[in-house]
């Protein structure tokens, strides 16, 4: 019953690689909102990853280095450090991913060729895709 349609809608955000649990130092912002995350907490989330200057992929991007980082270095209420201990609890999400992925796009004369994303973890790379 799972249809073509279903899967494409959900396909960027599912892996069958790792171990169940959502980093929250990558997870995109649909999906700490399907594990339960509400907007106020999504966005503090983004924002401290992205940094000082705000945006990602840069020098001063951060990090939590550990669970209780998100409680400590963000802005919550009781109750959403409550969710995000329950969370913690029920082994949902994690700071340390067993696998992670990488998006490549190459290019030839400035014009693009092809884009790569790799799914890779320690033992290597498990699975390569051609776009």
């Amino acid at each position: 019953g799972f249809t073509d349609e279903r899967y494409n809608k959900c396909k960027d955000f599912i892996t069958v690689f790792g171990n169940g649990k959502v980093n929250i130092n990558s997870a995109k912002a649909e999906v700490l909102k399907a594990i339960g995350f509400d907007d106020s907490v999504i966005s503090q989330i983004e924002q401290y990853r992205a940094g000082q200057d705000g945006e990602l992929l840069t020098d001063d991007d951060l990090l939590f280095e550990s669970i209780n980082d998100i409680s400590t270095k963000l802005n919550l209420s009781n109750a959403q450090k409550a969710q995000i201990s329950e969370l913690q609890n029920r082994a949902a999400i994690t700071v340390n991913p067993e696998t992670f992925q990488m998006n490549i796009d190459t290019y030839m004369l400035n014009r693009p060729v092809m884009k790569y994303s790799l799914i890779i973890n320690k033992e290597g790379i498990k699975e390569w895709r051609e776009y």
